[in-house]
């Protein structure tokens, strides 16, 4: 799976299990995960005992009950997402779900170059992190594979 980073030895593994587990080989950092759709009916299960979100759903009912949870509870959460060759790296408090959305025919993964602006997005999604938890930064970046340029926002 061109866009994934999952590897021969994770076929059978749950994505979840397999993306904790080189987190963990990759950081040491041991991850609380949860393998099941989140829903208003467990997020509060799930969001337990939580000080800090990445927020990479792919969907827009996910991404609404995360942006709203977070707000309520005062949760720093940081969104990424991707629409062909675009990617945002957006706090929750400048986050605005996606209006009048539509996934792309081919799917976001299918689209050539996807992988690009898959992994240009994620690495200026963890940096935005570093700098949030190493000087309390909170910046916003947008992100267009078609002129290579970062804007922040």
């Amino acid at each position: 799976i061109g866009t994934q980073l999952y590897t021969l030895e994770d076929v059978g593994v749950s994505k979840v299990a397999a993306l904790r587990t080189k987190l963990y080989a990759a950081t040491g950092v041991e991850l609380n995960t949860f393998a099941q759709k989140l829903s208003a009916e467990n997020q509060n299960k799930v969001f337990r005992k939580i000080d800090f979100v990445f927020d990479t759903f792919d969907n827009i009912p996910s991404r609404q009950l995360v942006a709203t949870y977070c707000r309520e509870q005062k949760i720093p959460c940081l969104h990424l997402g991707l629409d062909a060759a675009t990617g945002e790296v957006c706090w929750n408090e400048k986050y605005q779900l996606p209006q009048n959305w539509q996934p792309p025919a081919a799917g976001a993964c299918d689209i050539p170059l996807a992988r690009n602006i898959v992994l240009w997005t994620a690495l200026v999604g963890l940096q935005t992190c570093f700098q949030f938890w190493e000087k309390q930064q909170q910046k916003n970046y947008f992100l267009d594979l078609s002129t290579l340029t970062i804007s922040e926002y």
